[in-house]
């Protein structure tokens, strides 16, 4: 649906907003892996949050590298059988791919 970045501060800034026919459970696992196998290491939390927000499910994980330099968190709002997922990562600019 939409992707950004800016290399141009520092940290560099990405965002991707998708819909997917995925679970809400089966893109947080993907984007955890992915996450994970790029060295950043999960924020503790109830694994994942998830708030309702009347009819919508929504879930949240966050990610730290570079000792909390670098961020990443991924959300998912899931609603009438679709599911949003919306990404976003503060990291060096040498990290953007």
């Amino acid at each position: 649906m939409a992707t950004s970045y800016d290399a141009s501060k520092t940290p560099a800034v990405a965002s991707l907003v998708a819909m997917t026919s995925a679970s809400a459970d089966e893109a947080l696992a993907f984007y955890s892996k992915s996450f994970l196998a790029q060295g950043f290491t999960a924020v503790p939390a109830e694994s994942p949050k998830s708030k309702a927000s009347g009819a919508a499910d929504t879930r949240v994980l966050d990610f730290v590298r570079a000792d909390g330099k670098e961020t990443a968190t991924v959300s998912t709002v899931t609603a009438n059988g679709k599911t949003t997922v919306t990404v976003g990562a503060a990291v060096a600019a040498s990290s953007l791919k």
